[in-house]
């Protein structure tokens, strides 16, 4: 730390407050009668303590200021990140694992700490800090870690990354992609085995989401089965331990794979769970991919959506696609010129673009509007807004000019309606953009917001998917046009339309189903996976359907083998009238559900069953992909190593001559007459004089 004193006035004045005092000491003390006697060393030492009292005064007039420099040397930050999945154990050596790779870390550590700051994560579904891994996290997940060490190091001097993994990532993106924005070296060390090993797995299964009571619905089954020629074994399907399939697998070759197609009867409503199972080798490792959980939903009506609009158009063709697909609507497309059908036949009505700008269907309009059905309006260049407004049904644009901006989508983190799935976002994250009105948008305060519009990296307020349910009818709007390019991306980068239609049939369903007005209304999945709690959120109303804040609502909930859990919602924090449930992480199994509000004396009921399965997905792939660990560092300046060579890691990270200390000064300035130690030396100088001169008789 380096001290100096500075004033704002000129430095040159300091020569007039040394005259100053010096004629004021002289003047006082030059011939003075009173001090007869005393000695000149005493009169000396009077001078000169008035010297130095006037001399201070008068040199705080110049509002000195004490100028202190903080020189700060901030050693490099290397980050170690151990991968703490299931993986890392699912091969031949996992004692290793347990043991020997964890004393090589600690050692590397320590070494690394004697020069530089070390921290230490270990990650897979979630990023924590812990003194080793457990190896017991369901997923990998390298977006997760890449954006948590990007966001808490954010203007540190982050010298390197050390990531220890076998590359196998099965959620978010390849740890290629998701360390984009990373600005340091990564180091990687190849854990796992890239050999083959013998294993049966159920690679994957299919089926629908939804099925209808009395229907079939397929499910496809692929089977890879790795260095087991010969095998011979049951594929058995189960459903409330009864079993409803099986079918005899046989492998001929050294990598075998087959799918098989099964065509299932949905014989009762509600959640069905079924068990897909392959028996077992003696000579596999990993058993956990023999078997894999699938949850279908059974219900027992359709719901008939109608697509209106001027003319044709590559939006329409998108939803009509998508509503294809989906067993659980029966959708109809018709021009406005040629619809003659009636309107009270459908659950939803899609207008696209309409009112138009032609208003040739106004009377058909008109007759919606009165029907009460659920409407999704979709905007675009062809809107006539001022009829729109006119119409009443929740939201209006104001426009100077009739003009559009390119808005990319922001997905509101608070949107309750439905659940939002992780693909469904990570699709929104990087879609094209859609082609919006530009003006004031004014909608229901009841209303809750999608996605907002975010224009040239701006993020605004305007919406640009919004739902309601709180009216006669439910409403969605979709703020512009072009959602055909989400549906061609969604391919693009994934080979397949799921995220897409995923998006399109949530808002469908929720907008199709029925309003029932209840005093007590229950929301909570159907469906949840081993790792997440048990959520669920809940609002009561009294008997003009007013929301209310202090009800009681309990809920009990029952396992396979009738252990009961009992849990009290808790009233939102939000303010929303609503009540929240968090009831924590169950174990894996089929599980019912009694929920009971009570409210002005009235009891209300609810009850229904959900499910929890197990996460093999780490057990899916066993095969380390060091290729991708390769491509890691080789992209950020650094290089893959494996287990044995780990502590050579100390000598490449200490060759770097870009991983060095860096200074940061830190100046601070304060005035002199702050210090407390300033007024105590005034006193001892002015007392100490004052005490002398009366000594000597001067007073």
């Amino acid at each position: 730390m380096k001290v100096s004193i500075v004033t704002e006035l000129p430095f040159v004045l300091i020569i007039f407050c040394l005259l100053l005092a010096g004629i004021a000491a002289w003047f006082l003390y030059r011939k003075d009668s009173k001090f007869e006697g005393v000695s000149k060393l005493k009169i000396r030492l009077m001078t000169t303590l008035r010297f130095l009292s006037v001399f201070f005064i008068s040199f705080l007039l110049l509002s000195p200021l004490i100028k202190s420099v903080f020189i700060n040397i901030e050693k490099p930050v290397i980050i170690v990140a151990q991968d703490n999945t299931e993986s890392i154990l699912m091969q031949k050596d996992s004692a290793t694992y347990l043991i020997q790779h964890q004393i090589a870390v600690d050692k590397l550590m320590e070494n690394l700490r004697q020069t530089y700051d070390v921290n230490y994560y270990v990650f897979g579904e979630k990023v924590t800090k812990a003194d080793k891994p457990d190896y017991k996290d369901k997923q990998t997940d390298f977006s997760k870690l890449f954006e948590q060490i990007n966001t808490k190091y954010l203007n540190r001097n982050v010298g390197a990354m050390i990531v220890l993994s076998d590359g196998i990532f099965t959620k978010g993106q390849s740890p290629v992609y998701a360390a984009t924005d990373v600005r340091f070296p990564i180091y990687t060390v190849a854990l796992g085995d890239t050999g083959m090993q013998k294993d049966l797995a159920l690679s994957q299964v299919k089926t629908n989401k939804i099925a209808f009571l009395g229907n079939i619905f397929p499910l496809q089954i692929t089977v890879d089965i790795k260095d087991l020629n010969g095998f011979s074994g049951d594929l058995v399907v189960t459903n409330d331990k009864k079993q409803v399939f099986k079918q005899r697998i046989s492998a001929n070759t050294k990598e075998y794979t087959t799918t098989i197609n099964v065509d299932l009867k949905a014989e009762k409503t509600g959640i069905q769970h079924y068990i897909v199972e392959i028996a077992s080798s003696n000579e596999e490792k990993n058993v956990k991919n023999n078997i894999r959980d699938v949850v279908v939903d059974v219900i027992n009506n359709k719901q008939k959506i109608l697509v209106l609009a001027e003319g044709p158009h590559p939006d329409v063709a998108a939803l009509r696609k998508t509503l294809k697909l989906n067993q659980n609507f029966q959708s109809e497309f018709y021009t406005t010129s040629k619809f003659s059908k009636r309107i009270q036949d459908y659950n939803l009505v899609v207008l696209y673009q309409l009112p138009s700008m032609s208003g040739s269907e106004q009377a058909l309009l008109s007759q919606i509007i009165k029907s009460e059905i659920p409407l999704l309006v979709i905007l675009g260049n062809r809107t006539n807004f001022a009829a729109l407004s006119n119409l009443n049904l929740g939201l209006q644009v104001q426009q100077n000019n009739r003009s559009f901006d390119d808005a990319l989508p922001t997905i509101n983190q608070q949107f309750t309606m439905f659940e939002i799935p992780e693909d469904v976002k990570q699709l929104c994250e990087q879609v094209p953009p859609l082609n919006t009105p530009f003006g004031v948008y004014k909608y229901s305060q009841s209303a809750q917001v999608l996605m907002t519009q975010r224009i040239k990296n701006i993020q605004t307020q305007n919406p640009l998917i919004i739902l309601d349910n709180t009216g006669e009818r439910k409403m969605g709007f979709i703020a512009g046009e072009g959602i055909w390019r989400w549906r061609i991306y969604d391919y693009v980068q994934n080979q397949n339309h799921d995220a897409f239609n995923e998006l399109i049939n949530k808002m469908m369903q929720f907008l199709s189903l029925k309003v029932n007005k209840e005093n007590f209304v229950l929301n909570i999945r159907n469906l949840f996976n081993e790792t997440e709690p048990i959520t669920a959120l809940a609002e009561v109303y009294n008997q003009i359907y007013d929301p209310v804040a202090n009800a009681e609502i309990k809920m009990e909930i029952t396992g396979a083998n009738q252990k009961k859990f009992n849990f009290n919602f808790e009233p939102d924090a939000s303010g929303t009238k609503t009540y929240y449930l968090n009831a924590g992480i169950l174990p894996v199994g089929d599980y019912s559900y009694v929920a009971t509000a009570k409210n002005e004396g009235k009891t209300y009921v609810k009850n229904g069953k959900f499910s929890i399965i197990a996460l093999h997905e780490e057990a899916q792939n066993t095969i380390a992909n060091h290729n991708a660990l390769y491509q890691l560092s080789k992209k950020h300046d650094a290089e893959l190593v494996f287990p044995a060579q780990l502590l050579s890691l100390e000598e490449k990270i200490k060759q770097n001559k870009n991983i060095v200390p860096i200074s940061n000064t830190e100046r601070d300035m304060k005035d002199l007459v702050y210090y407390k130690w300033i007024f105590f030396i005034f006193l001892f100088l002015l007392c100490s004089e004052w005490l002398l001169r009366k000594f000597f008789g001067s007073y």
